[in-house]
């Protein structure tokens, strides 16, 4: 399941993964945001905001230790997009730095 938060204001997106994941919570994700971006055109950005990644259904959970930290830069082979890694507790200064565009 993903727990999700549109911060209309600053056009970011900031998901949770809460349990497991499955194709099903990308599904209603995008019910739930497409109608924004519809509206406004595109999101300023998009944060996965965990302290651990759960895992996916069909795989064994990952903790952020490793995970989580090689996201940038397996991301930027597969997306056009700039992607940077938070501390947990820095939610603020990461949702300022996604607002920034």
């Amino acid at each position: 399941m993903i727990k999700s938060e549109l911060l209309k204001d600053k056009g970011v997106l900031v998901v949770s993964p809460i349990g497991r994941l499955e194709a099903s919570d990308f599904e209603h994700l995008a019910e739930e945001i497409d109608p924004y971006i519809e509206q406004n055109g595109r999101l300023h950005g998009l944060m996965v905001y965990t302290e651990f990644f759960p895992g996916w259904a069909d795989f064994a959970a990952v903790s952020d230790s490793g995970f989580l930290r090689v996201i940038p830069s397996v991301a930027r082979h597969f997306v056009k997009a700039e992607v940077k890694h938070f501390d947990y507790n820095d939610k603020d200064k990461a949702v300022e730095w996604l607002a920034s565009g």
